[in-house]
């Protein structure tokens, strides 16, 4: 696997940092619904992860729902 391959695999496969909020406010419904629903933080991060290849800590998406959800 070539260098210039490998950079591109990683690139589709990883959010900049910077894009994380950006990408939870994309999937804003579904993260409120889930929540309401009344599943626990880290299972909506296992469904993020499963379904849109979304990393993202517990932290990061407990801070989201608290400043975007709970509005």
């Amino acid at each position: 696997m070539t260098t210039k391959t490998k950079l591109k695999e990683f690139m589709d496969n990883e959010l900049p940092i910077a894009n994380i909020t950006t990408a939870l406010k994309a999937k804003k419904d579904e993260i409120t619904e889930l929540h309401q629903s009344g599943y626990a933080i880290h299972q909506i991060v296992k469904y993020l992860r499963i379904t849109y290849k979304l990393a993202t800590s517990r932290q990061t998406l407990s801070k989201f729902i608290k400043e975007e959800i709970k509005k």
